[in-house]
């Protein structure tokens, strides 16, 4: 007797498409939520995008949960093995101090802008439709709480050499220049249309912000003699690339769905990113100002070639940034 033919996956939806289905679409069929297995606490009136299949989408970067904890395994033991590494007084005996000073004046408090993060992506994680969106943004939430514990970390290794780095809490709630930034991610955590908070968040506030936060500003210590934020912050750059792709990914495939969803995606663009430059420019534009003449480095290079690179980037998918009048540096 003839043995009958294995099927291509276990899965019947998954059964009818062109190609076997790779072990992460398995993986990820069904592990949040697949009609009719679940409650009914979904509905398509979360957002106000309109796709015909969110069970099409697809992490650029495939991760499961396995492959993902594997890779961030690996990003853990590079952090520690770098503080341990330099965890030598004569280390920073070149170090200078009005950049300790700047560091001291603002980083603790950034633990509370990944924590938004955190939540944010989490709440995606809830309302999406469907599994592939809510186990990928899942991930990001899980990325941002991790960087939390990098934040904390890094606060207790500078204040073990330096002192300080004890006031995050503080910091968060009453520095002038955190305030819009703190303002803002109140604000993003509590959207209500998750597909918004996902550009809100990642496509707009993440795309100006982390570059500066976890490259330019880094790259300025190094000219003051520290190398720890640098290393620690490339390893968290990496994780945050992979959110840009993801949050592009999410974007073109909102934008390929339905032509009306262009109008609603740009509104939301327009909604956030004069926001978002503000609390960006305001937080790290007055600390180079007052490190520029050590340094060589004028915040206003920086934020013109991060402005412009996000006008690429938004370019490439039909859409544009606010005016530049709108967009600019805040004093």
């Amino acid at each position: 007797m003839a043995r009958a033919k294995k099927p291509k996956s276990a899965f019947g939806k998954l059964r009818d498409r062109p190609r076997r289905a790779t072990e992460y679409e398995e993986l990820i069929f069904g592990l949040y939520w697949t009609p009719p297995y679940y409650m009914p606490l979904w509905s398509e009136d979360s957002t106000r995008v309109r796709v015909e299949s969110w069970q099409d989408f697809r992490d650029p970067a495939a991760f499961s949960y396995h492959t993902y904890v594997l890779r961030r395994a690996q990003d853990a033991e590079r952090i520690r093995g770098c503080l341990d590494t330099m965890n030598q007084p004569d280390l920073f005996q070149q170090t200078a101090s009005p950049w300790i000073d700047e560091l001291n004046g603002f980083y603790p408090a950034l633990r509370y802008y990944e924590s938004a993060g955190c939540m944010a992506f989490h709440d995606v994680k809830s309302s999406a439709l469907g599994e592939y969106v809510s186990h990928a943004f899942s991930l990001q939430g899980f990325d941002e709480f991790g960087h939390v514990c990098h934040n904390v970390d890094l606060c207790r290794f500078y204040r073990q050499h330096f002192g300080g780095f004890d006031r995050a809490a503080a910091i968060w709630d009453e520095a002038p220049d955190v305030q819009p930034l703190r303002r803002l991610v109140e604000d993003l955590m509590v959207i209500e249309d998750w597909a918004e908070a996902i550009v809100a968040f990642d496509f707009v506030l993440e795309q100006v912000m982390e570059p500066i936060y976890l490259v330019e500003w880094p790259r300025l210590g190094l000219r003051c003699g520290d190398p720890v934020l640098w290393s620690v912050s490339q390893v968290m750059w990496a994780q945050e690339s992979y959110h840009a792709d993801l949050a592009r990914a999410f974007v073109k495939y909102v934008l390929d769905a339905h032509a009306e969803n262009r109008s609603l995606v740009q509104t939301w663009v327009d909604r956030w990113f004069p926001r978002a430059t503000e609390a960006t420019s305001r937080l790290f534009g007055p600390a180079f100002d007052r490190l520029e003449e050590s340094t060589g480095i004028p915040f206003e290079t920086v934020w013109t070639d991060r402005l412009k690179a996000i006008e690429t980037t938004y370019a490439e998918l039909s859409l544009e940034i606010p005016s530049t009048s709108s967009v600019g540096r805040s004093v």
